[in-house]
């Protein structure tokens, strides 16, 4: 009992520094653990409440403030606020609806399926905020040929009328503050460290300058508490509301999609498929050998109870791995199937790796995991954001996949803005 205490004790005060530091973000972060982890907390719904006041977010700030002065009515933080909101002076000055606004998201700059993250995360900031959405993946994308401006539309169709071009006019403010008409097409500005760096989503919620750039990954999951109650997409379930933005704004371009089609009409279809994802490279960092291994290792049992069940059932292979691939080929013979593009013969990971075309890598990452979501089963490693997209394509039901560890997308990240 006196463990949890001085947990909780340690949570809300690491809670209260960040949010002194003006660390919004990562002090957000740990009061939702606390709420998580040990209930109802006057302090840490009062640490919400100026968060949210800070964010001029006056819903949201008085939502947490009464939530807390009705759990402990003596909280002195939660008073001092109520007060402050009630007073003429302390009123939230909220952003003006009628003026246009736009949101830029720019390239997250990591793995093919981990920038698309960085995408819908943003594109529910968008739904939530009423913002028109231009994806701009640019200098810093991974996925870019020489030559290309905006590597988003080599694979997806704009999810807006608007570009970029629109959004660059001397008459126009831009938030953060780094970024200007001049510079908005730039890769990378103050990115990780300098001022407005690691720029959480929840920064761009309250805000009324004609454009917000984006360029710092924000998760779905940390912005869910921020819709506000009546908005259509308020109370989905996290995997839903991939769903729903996956279905709303990735559209393939046709010549990609035909590329898809051709060839699971050549290889898969007519076929009982169990499509599997094998991690390798460098999720072994990011993972640890060991547990990579051990969730690896998860997957033969997994496979041998579909395969005696579907006795006529193929394996479509999706891996970064040339050793996994060789392992399942001895394992499964003919009856695997998998696609001829880049993998790796060690820990690097693929993305990282020289290739002539970053373009062709990005297209065949994305014809694996939308092949897979074509297929009867899948099992694959949640740690992974090819594993989690695939379940992102189409509604699964909940006998009809396996994930091996927990869901990447459902764990608090900490470390993003533990600056």
């Amino acid at each position: 009992m006196q463990d949890a205490s001085n947990r909780l004790a340690g949570f809300i005060h690491a809670a209260t520094v960040s949010l002194e530091q003006g660390n919004l973000a990562l002090s957000e972060l740990i009061c939702r653990h606390i709420l998580s982890e040990f209930g109802d907390n006057a302090t840490a719904y009062s640490l919400l409440g100026n968060i949210a006041r800070r964010l001029r977010l006056a819903d949201f700030s008085i939502k947490y403030i009464e939530t807390a002065m009705r759990l402990d009515p003596t909280n002195q933080m939660a008073r001092e606020l109520l007060a402050l909101a009630r007073s003429p002076a302390g009123k939230i000055a909220a952003p003006a609806p009628e003026k246009p606004g736009y949101l830029l998201i720019k390239a997250w700059g990591f793995g093919f399926w981990s920038d698309i993250d960085h995408v819908l995360g943003q594109l529910l900031l968008s739904e939530i905020t009423g913002r028109i959405p231009v994806v701009h993946w640019g200098e810093n994308s991974r996925f870019r040929d020489s030559g290309t401006s905006n590597a988003f539309e080599c694979f997806f169709e704009p999810v807006s009328r608007c570009s970029i071009e629109d959004l660059q006019s001397p008459s126009m403010s831009y938030y953060p503050q780094k970024w200007t008409e001049k510079n908005l097409k730039a890769g990378e500005v103050d990115k990780w460290e300098g001022e407005y760096s690691r720029i959480a989503g929840l920064y761009l919620l309250g805000r009324d300058e004609d454009v917000v750039v984006s360029d710092f990954h924000t998760l779905i999951r940390d912005l869910v508490p921020w819709i506000p109650p009546g908005h259509a997409l308020h109370g989905k379930s996290i995997q839903g509301l991939y769903r729903f933005l996956v279905a709303k704004y990735l559209k393939l371009k046709p010549g990609l999609s035909r590329e898809i089609d051709a060839f699971a009409s050549a290889h898969l279809q007519g076929k009982n498929m169990l499509a599997v994802h094998v991690r390798g490279s460098d999720k072994v960092i990011e993972v640890d050998r060991k547990s990579l291994e051990n969730i690896n290792k998860s997957y033969k049992g997994a496979i041998e109870e579909y395969l005696s069940e579907h006795r006529d059932a193929e394996i479509f292979l999706i891996t970064d791995s040339l050793s996994v691939l060789d392992e399942y080929k001895k394992r499964y013979g003919d009856r695997l199937v998998y696609t001829d593009c880049a993998r790796s013969s060690d820990d690097t990971g693929v993305h990282f790796m020289t290739h002539p075309s970053r373009e062709k890598m990005a297209r065949e990452v994305i014809m694996d995991v939308y092949l897979a979501a074509s297929c009867d089963h899948f099992i694959g490693n949640g740690r992974s954001n090819v594993s989690t997209s695939v379940l992102h394509l189409r509604n699964w039901k909940t006998d009809e996949f396996t994930l091996f560890g927990n869901s990447i997308l459902e764990e608090v990240n900490f470390f993003l803005h533990n600056r």
